[in-house]
């Protein structure tokens, strides 16, 4: 048995329960040990810290929470998927960020241990996105969304840094505040299946990303996974289109760390469910900086557009690189294609470069919607990106509002719920 200070016994797996006194993996996820004190508009229990929860092992999905989640109906390990929840400080496991994949030591104890690993930037850093792939080594059990109850919309009083921004800024500011839980809980958006993969999935958008959509700030990878879904739904009427999407939370640097053979799994899994389609766009996160890999696989091709393009760069750069040749050489293996044993070329192409360090997620978003609405139906994509010129301050902005648009339009007027 697992026995908890405030909430009694847990009845778990009996691999879990034959164990005593030893450390025991319950989940794994992020951790944000010096991000805040507040967690979901409540201050973090003494000796407790802010975690996100990316998989829950095997038979723990039972195990009750130490401090449930407030007004969101979530009491068990395994219906926190995708949420932020508070965890025991010692009982946290902090994997060090590096290529053998050790794991810092921690005394004994009877308590599960939750390892997460280390933000790359505590302000900033991408959080993992859930998944479920069949090919992977995870087992993970995506929870239902709760159901929120339909609210009247209500008016609130802007404060003085949304007064100044562009309406659909003000109106997705007051979406959010038509309900006394989203800004504290966020929403989960549900993804179908063969939209960012084979199988459908949740993502938990956090009210405190999108603030900073809201006024010029990182833009987050489950921002720009649902924003996807949305131009899913787009290009897919277009029996021409030959785009499909992989999850920006499965290929970045914290993944690749923390098992690359899913990685290559999940990109190819990717293209053999959909081997109908000429491009694969993902959205790559790698030192805090956005870029966008355009897969070509069935000519063995890979397009990079980068808008911090430094002259050091080269193919190599990327850490993701050797991954993507791989699941592109499985690909043509599998399918028979005359590609099977030619190597993958990188081309770094002249695109768009940004002027400020926060730009890179809607230089991306933008060079995405291009592409598929109109650069996929070209003849040839030699002459496709020719200029380094910056996109302007109204363009940045245009595309953080459409995004917005996009979330409170979809998101919420058509479920109701304002």
């Amino acid at each position: 048995m697992v026995n908890k200070s405030s909430a009694g016994s847990t009845a778990l797996d009996p691999r879990i329960e034959s164990i005593q006194g030893a450390k025991i993996l319950v989940a794994k996820g992020l951790a944000y040990p010096l991000s805040t004190d507040v967690l979901h508009g409540n201050p973090l229990e003494e000796g407790f810290m802010k975690v996100q929860v990316d998989m829950v092992m095997d038979g723990c999905e039972d195990y009750d929470l130490p401090v449930p989640m407030p007004n969101a109906d979530i009491e068990k390990l395994g219906q926190a998927i995708g949420n932020f929840i508070q965890w025991e400080i010692r009982s946290v496991v902090l994997r060090q960020s590096t290529s053998n994949k050790s794991v810092t030591s921690a005394p004994p104890m009877s308590e599960p241990i939750l390892p997460h690993i280390q933000k790359e930037d505590v302000a900033h850093s991408n959080k993992v996105q859930k998944y479920d792939e069949a090919h992977s080594k995870r087992v993970v059990t995506a929870s239902e969304p709760r159901k929120n109850k339909k609210i009247v919309k209500k008016t609130k009083a802007l404060p003085k840094l949304m007064q100044d921004r562009p309406p659909a800024m003000k109106e997705l500011f007051q979406c959010l505040h038509s309900s006394k839980e989203w800004p504290t809980t966020g929403v989960t958006v549900l993804v179908e299946a063969g939209v960012l993969g084979h199988t459908s999935m949740h993502i938990g958008v956090e009210y405190d990303d999108l603030k900073l959509l809201m006024t010029n700030g990182w833009l987050d990878q489950n921002i720009i996974a649902w924003y996807l879904t949305d131009l899913h739904k787009i290009v897919s009427q277009n029996s021409r289109n030959k785009c499909a999407f992989i999850a920006p939370g499965v290929i970045n640097t914290l993944e690749i760390e923390w098992d690359d053979t899913l990685v290559i799994d999940t990109i190819l899994s990717t293209m053999m469910h959909q081997k109908e389609k000429e491009f694969f766009l993902a959205p790559y996160s790698q030192g805090h900086h956005w870029s966008l890999l355009i897969i070509r696989p069935r000519r063995s091709l890979v397009y990079v557009l980068d808008s911090m393009m430094t002259n050091g760069k080269t193919a190599e750069t990327y850490m993701i690189k050797g991954l993507i040749d791989m699941a592109t050489a499985k690909y043509n293996h599998a399918t028979g294609s005359s590609q099977a044993n030619t190597s993958v070329t990188w081309r770094l192409n002249k695109c768009n470069q940004q002027q400020d360090g926060w730009e890179c997620g809607y230089y991306v978003v933008k060079q995405i919607f291009q592409f598929v609405m109109h650069e996929q139906y070209s003849s040839s994509l030699k002459d496709t990106w020719t200029t380094t010129d910056p996109f302007t301050s109204t363009q940045v902005e245009e595309i953080a509002c459409n995004i917005a648009r996009s979330f409170t339009l979809k998101r919420m007027k058509e479920s109701k719920m304002w």
